[in-house]
This record gives structure tokens, sequence and C-alpha cells, in this order.
């Protein structure tokens, strides 16, 4: 089956050049513009939007950005390209910034008719379900899962702080390492729980010793082994590495406040694995 894989982040871009570049940029992008007629995402005329199919070709993932997540036109913009390249290109798979965890849990009950839509959008930022410059996009979504060719929602972010994973999270795990009789220690699986909750629950105010992470990087450990070993869903092998990311992400927030940049790099190095065991496992038959 044809698809292809959306994923919506923030992209930034610099450029410092010479005057005799500058020139040469100006012939190019007059050379190669094509005007937008319309951002309003009711609008399914989409002759303007026809040169992406020769500029996006054959790739499998489209990058979505915005300046800021308040950027109202640019929402309007997106949802209207994300009907396009689902309508008219086959696109099917819309992955957020969002809990990696919540959104896949609430997303798979959701098509087992085991929870509401609303609780799959519960499990992202509120700044896109909440704002009304996306409304059209998310009602697309719903209706198009009475079609032949749906479309599916993902998060890739390892921020697992949602209301999914903060109550459902550690119960699926124990379930899993009961069921497969993996060996921990009773002291083990109640630090590494207490540990785990802590860091959805209290996020980046958790307090840990550089030992008790130690002991909890090396529980992580242990079970991703097992989890292999016994070929467990990979699914939860990456939960396990996801985990893994976001503690990493806010422990370093807590050691080195004044810079912003040590625990956004864990976040991001996680978030792009996420990304990629997104296109390369879960949807490696789509695009």
């Amino acid at each position: 089956m044809r698809a292809t894989f959306l994923t919506l982040i923030v992209l930034y871009a610099a450029q410092s050049c010479s005057d005799h570049k500058k020139d040469s940029n100006v012939d190019w992008l007059l050379n190669n513009a094509y005007e937008i007629r319309s951002i309003d995402p009711t609008d399914s005329d989409y002759m303007d939007l026809q040169p992406l199919k020769s500029a996006i070709g054959e790739a499998r993932m489209v990058l979505l950005g915005e300046q800021e997540h308040g950027d109202g036109s640019a929402y309007l913009a997106k949802s209207r390209l994300v009907k396009f390249l689902h309508d008219e290109m086959g696109f099917n798979v819309l992955a957020f910034e969002a809990d990696f965890f919540g959104v896949h849990k609430a997303w798979t009950d959701y098509k087992a008719g085991e929870k509401e839509y609303q609780d799959v959008l519960n499990q992202m930022y509120i700044f896109w379900p909440q704002s009304k410059m996306c409304q059209d996009l998310f009602q697309t979504v719903e209706q198009s899962q009475q079609s032949n060719f749906p479309l599916k929602l993902a998060g890739f972010d390892c921020q697992q702080i949602t209301s999914v994973s903060k109550e459902e999270l550690i119960p699926a795990l124990d379930s899993i390492v009961n069921h497969y009789d993996i060996s921990l220690i009773r002291s083990e699986k109640e630090f590494f729980n207490k540990t785990l909750e802590e860091a959805m629950y209290k996020f980046h105010d958790q307090q840990i010793s550089d030992e008790s992470q130690s002991d909890l990087l090396r529980i992580l450990s242990v079970l991703s082994l097992e989890f292999k070993k016994k070929e467990i869903d990979p699914f939860w092998i990456q939960e396990l590495d996801n985990i893994e990311g976001f503690l990493m992400h806010t422990w370093h927030w807590w050691i080195d406040r004044e810079n912003d940049m040590v625990d956004n790099n864990h976040r991001d190095i996680q978030m792009a694995k996420n990304i990629l065991w997104l296109l390369n496992e879960k949807y490696k038959d789509e695009k």
C-alpha cells in the first residue's frame, strides 16, 4: 500500500552570503518559485499545489514546519497541505511532536473501540488539538477512518507526561515483565517504577542522584536485553529506549539548567530515533 509519512517539526534556517550569491539566489527563486493561492484547508482546488508532486517525488517523509507553537496561519496552510498530500499523493501517517507512548496507546485503543477519538487528541500538546485553525484537519482525520485509506496519528516526542502515559505505562510494563517472567528482584522493580512515575509527574523537578541514575539505566538495559531475547513486540523495545531518552532529557535539565541545549540534545536525539523507528519499523511498508 502506498503511503507517506508526515512529521510536524520546527525548522530553522539561516543564510549568509555575498552580494553576488544573493543575486544568484534571487534569480533561482524567480525561476523556481510557485505562488500558493490559498491556505484555507477547506479549499480542495489543488492546482496551486501541483508543483509539490515533482518536488517531493518518491520521498518517504515530508517535514512540515512552523515558526512557533502559535502560528495560526501556518496551521491553516499545513492543514491544507496534509489534505492535499493525503488526497493526491497517498500520504497517510501524520506524526506530531507528541507523547510517543501516549499517542500510540490511545490510537491503538481508539481503533479497537476502547477509547474515544478525543482521548487520542488529549495526548498531544494543547496548541494543536485546541487550536481553531487545526479543527478542520482533526475532523478530516476522524472522518477518514470510515474510508478505504484512513489517516493515522502517531507521536514521536520522548516527553511522556500525558494522562495515558501517567496512568497506563507502568501497569503495561509490569504486565509484560510478569507475563514473560523477566527476572527483576522486587526492590529493582519498585525502584524502577517509582523513579519513572516521579519523572512523569514531577518532570523537570525530579531530583535524583548520579548513583540512582546509573542503577535505573542498568535496569533499563537488562529489560531491553530480555525483551529482545524473548522477541517481545518491537514497540516495547523502542519504548524502553524512549524511556531512557525521556529520563536523560529530564535529568540533564535538572543538572544543568543554565544550558538548555544539553537536555534538548537528549530530547532531539530520541525524537529522531522514534521517527526513524516509526518510518522503518512500524510503517515500513507504507512510507
